[in-house]
């Protein structure tokens, strides 16, 4: 990864420090690489120009040459979505949070289809605390491009969740299924492949109870280690919350819980490794 990204920095550096490029080879270049949108949607040779200068200065970490870049360039044409998207991720990572979800906004607006600038939105978003709003971004990024790779230098990793919910009494099976697709709806901002079920208990110690599994092995977003307790705060709290409220409007009582929150490292569920060092406050059930 490290010597592709050399390789793409020392390229950008022979653009930039060589013969100015017209806009038929710019377009030419355009035709055989369709994907990469440094060269789509050019208006001249001097916007392709500035395009360059702030590409390279943003992978070298100059993020204020990059942004100095691509103002000029948006002078040139303003409807530059990939000027738009270089700006924005290059005035979030120096803090310009604000500023920076703005023009990747404009990106978006001006290109739908721009997988790297819901990404880099979603970054941003996350940085900013926006949790929910940064799980939209990364996964609709993830849906535009499923092989989409994080930065490397970001220590971040997937993780799921196992929480199970006791009922009583027994669940009508029209209850059930209806619980059922209100939990899954409400994992879907959190996380891939929720699995909800419900069955009865089959212990004689505790007659008429419903077990509620919910299994989410996989988190949407990319939660990075120190931030794991506010996301899966966040994502107890509204699950919990939403289920209790269902059992208590249908006349049954929650009477007992569990939460399981886990690495991810493989694709079944005896792949799973719990995290102790997350802890939730102890949650009121009925009584």
């Amino acid at each position: 990864m490290e010597d592709s990204l050399k390789e793409q920095r020392q390229l950008l550096e022979s653009m930039i420090k060589g013969p100015k490029l017209d806009i038929k080879q710019i377009k030419q270049i355009g035709k055989r690489m369709p994907n990469h949108l440094l060269w789509q949607d050019v208006k001249n040779s001097e916007e392709f120009e500035t395009r360059s200068h702030a590409l390279y200065y943003s992978m070298v970490g100059e993020h204020d040459k990059a942004i100095e870049w691509a103002t000029r360039g948006l002078e040139i044409n303003t409807k530059s979505a990939y000027l738009f998207y270089i700006r924005g991720r290059s005035k979030a990572d120096i803090g310009l949070l604000n500023e920076g979800i703005k023009d990747l906004s404009d990106a978006i607006r001006l290109r739908a289809d721009f997988a790297d600038a819901f990404l880099e939105r979603g970054y941003a978003l996350y940085k900013g605390g926006n949790v929910a709003d940064a799980i939209k971004d990364v996964a609709k990024a993830r849906s535009l491009e499923p092989s989409i790779q994080l930065p490397a230098e970001i220590p971040l990793r997937g993780r799921g969740v196992k929480i199970y919910f006791w009922a009583a009494p027994k669940l009508k099976e029209e209850d059930k299924q209806t619980l059922r697709t209100t939990i899954v709806e409400a994992c879907r901002s959190y996380f891939t492949n929720t699995d909800v079920g419900i069955h009865q208990v089959s212990d004689e110690t505790r007659p008429n109870i419903t077990e509620i599994k919910v299994f989410a092995p996989e988190a949407i977003f990319f939660v990075r280690p120190c931030e794991a307790p506010k996301f899966y705060e966040d994502f107890f709290n509204r699950t919990f919350e939403l289920t209790k409220a269902f059992l208590n409007s249908r006349s049954y009582k929650l009477v007992g819980y569990q939460c399981d929150f886990l690495y991810r490292i493989g694709m079944g569920e005896d792949d799973l490794i719990p995290i102790p060092q997350i802890k939730l406050e102890d949650k009121k059930l009925d009584e």
